[in-house]
Order: structure tokens, then C-alpha cells, then sequence
């Protein structure tokens, strides 16, 4: 159980908590059955000597972050057992039952293997037409009341559904073969890894991550107000474990433990080679002979595994490396559970200790300076709000998504081809660029040209604030313009009273000395939206006053950098 709370310690001993999947009856019965030697092993001796920190689950040991399609498959074939229309409970064993020999192999599990491909499911139903309910975790819309206010808001839920046994049986044949894929692609990634870390060279390194959830500020005492009441900070953790196997300064080899720690709240590509930055220089200082990097992380697409990360992968992060090659695998999704995890459990449990102790983590700098005291084995990095925001300067606005973007579970980079980027849908360690065995397909970054570590050259095609605004209100010239179509832009228009400003992202580029723009409008000081009713107007280049870098988008929001808008006067 990787949460911070869940520790047990006896006799001095403070251990992670491990719960039992099985009841302590049927785990002897198969202990029993696997060492023929301990057939006089008693029940009671073996509950004995059952360790301290291995716990009989309660509500409190539930698992929060299961993956729903396993979940939805495990509750249908709960219900099928329920009416003994298979004989098996869970779905894994089931998969079994359909495979070779009981062993869960790619070919199996993918129906290919010549032994097993034609195996069924052999169904016992009696009342086809029964009606009866079960449960299924689904994801719906549904109105909600936000401040007086409905809006349609997205949900998962778990609903009881009514069909017939029938309709019941073909949905779960359905959803069997999806589910293998799903059960192969988990086994693979898991056995790549854990084949990866046993393997590792002296000029390798293998960097796991993953963000843990945002921690709250608190005080030790609260007044009542406060602690119903109060908007509390939030501090964004990301944590990392880096496994090496060679000696660093002249230690034995041991894993390397790091949480960077920020303010800003972002999750996105910039905010990843913000937090990741200072551990990869640190990295590189520490094994200056690396030449391999391997990074592990789960993928959701608005974190790890989006058209920005593959492009900052390829154009930053191995350059700050200075490696010959870059292999980013994925944990399959709803299982990426691991180390990191533990680290962000351990950072906020020493931080909640202190708050039991009477003292206030009430802002950044106390949580940092408690973590930097407690903390003795995790290395932690804060990391400013800038070092988060210059790194959206680097992404080309014009970039294309990768179609199958879903389906990747590895990135391969090397220099020789540094350009490019192949993707495969399930890891592979043998081959080198476009792989034989997986191969899902491949993107090139056209027109880049080399770049340094600080990644000046990319920086400068962008427009800059001081390039294009005084406090005399230049106007862009043509040669900055030349290339203006999917940026952002302030455009000024003339009223009585003097100019007005507004925001807008230009949607052609230049036609008769002028340009099509798609005007927002403001929310809040730094935030923009779309209108519904698209506002769209043809301005002529002498009215374009600002470039303005690319804004961080979420759900339609446009959050635009205040210190480059917020001295703008009149901005609607």
C-alpha cells in the first residue's frame, strides 16, 4: 500500500502495510499444496507466524485507484458465477482456463498460439430471458448546481443495470477479448521493466515518476472558520526514482530518491521538464558516463503522453542528458502504480506529522523547509513558478498529434536519427529505431535545428515580450508577422475614449495587409475563452501590438502568463 498513512510499526520496526488479497484459509491451503514438506504446518501456527505488517483488509485498506476496466469485467464475472453460469469467480482465472497449461503467454492471451486459439467459454444457462441487476462502473453526464449555476459536468459512477442473462452473457463475450489485450499488455509492460531494471548497465539509468496527488496546507490549530471555510494552498509534489547500478562516489550502487516540489499547480509538458530539469542535470553531474536513459511513467494524455511531450523528448530532454538514446516506456492504463508513489506517501506523511505536532504548514516555504529537515532520504527540489512558464516558449504552436497516440506504450529516440520518434505499442528492448516486433509508427520534427542545452535558438523563433511592447505601444513588424497564423496575439482598436484591447489567435496569415483573427473573451484577469458565437474579424497588421506566448489549456480555458498581460490597460 503505497499511501502515506499506511505504515505499521512494531518493536521500532516502521513498515509499509501489505493487505491480503485471500483469506487466510485458503492462502494456507495453497502454502500447503506448494511445500509438501509443511503438510503438518497447523492452521493456527501458520496464522502465528504471519508477519505484522501483512494486514487482514478493512474499509479503510480499500483500493482508490483501481483500473475500470478490470473492475467492470471482474463484477461481471462475479454475476455470472453468482447465477453458476461459469464456474469462476475471477477473471484471471478464467484467461487461464483459455490459455495453455494455465500460463498467461502473449500468444495466448492474444489468440494466436495454434494449441489454444479455438478454446471457449463453455456457458451453462438455463433462463436466457431472466431479468436481473448488476453493477458497472460507468461514466455519464450529469447536470450539477455550481453556485447557483447548472452546468454538465462529467462522472463515473457505479449503477445497477437491468438486462435480460442473455444480453448479460454477450456483453461479456464481448468485453473477454478486450480485456485479455488489456491483461497482455499489463504482463508485458511489467515483465519489460522489471527485465529492464535487473539489466541495467553502468552507462544506464532507468527514471521512474509520476505525480503524486496535491498536497493541502494546514495549520496545527484551526479555528473553525478556517478549517470549514478556507480556501488552503495547494502544493504540487512530482516525485522520481532513479535506479542505477553503478557506484556514485564511491558508494555501492543504490536507488536515488528526489521529489520536486512547486507552487504551480500545471501537470502538463511544461511542467514536467520544469520539475524534471533539475534532477536530470543532477543526474548527469552524478554519472557523467551515461549514455542510455530509460523513463517509466503511466499515460495520460495530459500529462506524459501528449504531441508537447514527444516534441520536448526529443528536442530537450535529450539534449540536457546528452545521451545516445532515450526509450520512454508506459505503464498500461490503470496500472501505474509504483515507487514514486511511495515517495509522495512518505514526503506528506512527515509533513502531517509535524502538523500533529502543533506546528503550521500553512504555505510553500514551511512545507519545504519541514520536508528538507525530515526528510533525509528523499533529495527535494522547489521549483519556481518561471521555471515552469519558459518552457511553453519551446513548443511550436503548428505541431500535429500522433494518430494511435492511445495505443503507445513506448517512445524510441536515438542520436543518430534525432529528428524522429518511434512509437510501439507494447515495450521492446531488442530492437533499435523502427521495431520489427511492435511497431505502431513514427513522427519527424521537420526543420529543427540543432540545440543547446538552454535551448536559446528555439526560444528566440518565438516573439518576445520585449521584442514586440513598450510602454510606447510598438507595432510588430513584417518580418515577426511573416510567420503569425495559430499564434496568439493582442489586436487594438479605437474608441472614442482612446484604444481598447483585445486577445485573439490568428487563424490565416497574412492577405491583402490583413489577417484573420478568432477573438476570445475574458473571464478573469488571466483567464480567456472562445465564444460560442464565433467571433471572427479580418484586422490589418498595423493593429497587431503583442505576440503572446502559448497559454496553458484546460478545458477550454486559456490561461494566459500575467506578467505579460497584466500590464496592459483596457484589455477586454
Amino acid at each position: 500500500m503505497p499511501g502515506k498513512k499506511d505504515t505499521i510499526t512494531k518493536a521500532k520496526r516502521k513498515i509499509q502495510k501489505r493487505v491480503l488479497c485471500d483469506s487466510l484459509i485458503n492462502i494456507h491451503k495453497k502454502f500447503i499444496a506448494a511445500f509438501p514438506k509443511y503438510i503438518k504446518l497447523s492452521y493456527s501456527e501458520f496464522c502465528k507466524n504471519r508477519p505484522f505488517w501483512v494486514l487482514i483488509p478493512n474499509a479503510r485498506d480499500r483500493e482508490t485507484c483501481a483500473c475500470k476496466q478490470c473492475e467492470n469485467i471482474t463484477l461481471i464475472t462475479r454475476k455470472l458465477r453468482t447465477l453458476d453460469i461459469i464456474q469462476v469467480t475471477f477473471p484471471d482465472q478464467l484467461c487461464k482456463e483459455l490459455c495453455c497449461d494455465d500460463v498467461l503467454g502473449e500468444d495466448c492471451l492474444s489468440r494466436k498460439c495454434k494449441h489454444c486459439k479455438d478454446k471457449q467459454v463453455l456457458f451453462n444457462i438455463s433462463q436466457p430471458e431472466e431479468r436481473i441487476r448488476y453493477n458497472l462502473w460507468q461514466s455519464k453526464k450529469m447536470k450539477v448546481n455550481i453556485k447557483g449555476e447548472e452546468k454538465d459536468c462529467q462522472k463515473t459512477v457505479k449503477e445497477v443495470v437491468e438486462s435480460t442473462v442473455r444480453e448479460l452473457v454477450i456483453k461479456f463475450v464481448n468485453d473477454l477479448p478486450k480485456y485479455m489485450t488489456h491483461l497482455l499488455n499489463r504482463i508485458h509492460q511489467y515483465n519489460t521493466i522489471d527485465k529492464l531494471k535487473k539489466k541495467l548497465k553502468d552507462s544506464e539509468v532507468l527514471i521512474h515518476m509520476d505525480f503524486s496527488e496535491n498536497y493541502n496546507c494546514k495549520y496545527g490549530r484551526e479555528i473553525q472558520s478556517a478549517h470549514f471555510g478556507a480556501s488552503k494552498p495547494q502544493i504540487s509534489l512530482h516525485t522520481v526514482v532513479v535506479y542505477v547500478s553503478t557506484s556514485i562516489n564511491g558508494d555501492p550502487p543504490r536507488n536515488i530518491n528526489f521529489c520536486t516540489i512547486s507552487e504551480n499547480l500545471r501537470h502538463d509538458p511544461s511542467a514536467i521538464c520544469g520539475h524534471l530539469t533539475p534532477i536530470l542535470r543532477e543526474i548527469k553531474s552524478q554519472i557523467p558516463q551515461i549514455k542510455t536513459a530509460y523513463f517509466q511513467s503511466d499515460g495520460p494524455t495530459t500529462q506524459y503522453k501528449n504531441k508537447k511531450m514527444f516534441y520536448l523528448i526529443a528536442s530537450y530532454i535529450a539534449d540536457i542528458l546528452d545521451v545516445n538514446q532515450i526509450q520512454w516506456h508506459y505503464s498500461e492504463s490503470g496500472h501505474g502504480k509504483g515507487a514514486p508513489d511511495g515517495i509522495g506517501g512518505s514526503v506528506k506523511r512527515k509533513a502531517d506529522e509535524s502538523v500533529a505536532r502543533g506546528k503550521d504548514v500553512s504555505c510553500f516555504k514551511e512545507f519545504h523547509d519541514i520536508l528538507r529537515e525530515e526528510c533525509k532520504k528523499t533529495k527535494i527540489i522547489a521549483i519556481g513558478d518561471e521555471e515552469i512558464i519558459k518552457y511553453d516558449s519551446l513548443v511550436p504552436a503548428n505541431l500535429k498529434p500522433f494518430k494511435g497516440t492511445l495505443r503507445i506504450r513506448q517512445i524510441f529516440w536515438s542520436r543518430s536519427n534525432r529528428h524522429s520518434l518511434f512509437f510501439r505499442y507494447l515495450s521492446c528492448l531488442e530492437c533499435q529505431g523502427m521495431c520489427e516486433h511492435y511497431h505502431l509508427g513514427e513522427i519527424h520534427f521537420k526543420g529543427n535545428k540543432e540545440s543547446s542545452n538552454e535551448h536559446e535558438n528555439l526560444a528566440s523563433k518565438r516573439i518576445r515580450y520585449s521584442d514586440v511592447y513598450s510602454s510606447d505601444e510598438e507595432v510588430i513588424g513584417e518580418q515577426k508577422l511573416s510567420q503569425a497564423e495559430g499564434n496568439f496575439v493582442v489586436v487594438q482598436f479605437s474608441v472614442k475614449k482612446g484604444m481598447k484591447y483585445f486577445i485573439g489567435k490568428v487563424l490565416h496569415g497574412k492577405e491583402n495587409e490583413e489577417y484573420t483573427i478568432s477573438f476570445m473573451r475574458r473571464k478573469t484577469d488571466t483567464k480567456f475563452v472562445f465564444p460560442i458565437q464565433e467571433d471572427i474579424a479580418k484586422v490589418p497588421d498595423q493593429d497587431i501590438v503583442l505576440f503572446l506566448k502559448s497559454p496553458y489549456e484546460k478545458r477550454g480555458q486559456y490561461f494566459f502568463d500575467v506578467d505579460q498581460i497584466g500590464s496592459i490597460k483596457n484589455l477586454v
